[in-house]
């Protein structure tokens, strides 16, 4: 009869380790789920800037090739510039789309984020863009740099 006894159910060493174990898992489950998300929304991060830069190297693309001539980045804006077809100069049009480009980037992007476009040679027109913002790793920010040619 002693024999039956020591088997009749679990003991609470037994039970105990049984839980730390269950616990490691789920704190091993817990973690990836963490770097799965920041995974996420570097990813949708990233996508949204690509969004914003593809718009413009579009838009920009399709201004040079209509002009012979180099476009050279604008310092200033065009207030009110309505488009290419408005009243306004290709070249005012681009300073205007420009700066429209960088508000809507940076308000659609994180806090923290730089948008800026580079003329890169003036005899024939190339633009840099690029979008940076702060990521998980302060060292080396997620950026995004599209390089726009006619």
């Amino acid at each position: 009869m002693n024999a039956t006894r020591l088997h009749d159910g679990m003991a609470l060493v037994e039970s105990l380790v049984a839980i730390t174990l269950l616990g490691v898992g789920l704190g091993g489950s817990a973690a990836l789920l963490v770097q799965a998300i920041g995974n996420e929304r570097e990813a949708t991060l990233r996508a949204m800037a690509l969004r914003h830069a593809n718009s413009l190297a579009d838009e920009l693309r399709a201004v040079l090739r209509e002009r012979s001539l180099p476009i050279a980045l604008a310092q200033g804006t065009a207030a009110g510039c309505p488009g290419p077809d408005g009243d306004c100069t290709p070249d005012e049009w681009i300073a205007w789309r420009m700066a429209d480009w960088q508000r809507a980037a940076l308000a659609d992007l994180p806090d923290g984020t730089t948008a800026a476009v580079d003329l890169l040679d003036a005899s024939r027109p190339a633009y840099r863009l690029t979008l940076s913002w702060p990521g998980r790793d302060p060292t080396s920010p997620p950026r995004v740099e599209l390089v726009v040619e006619p």
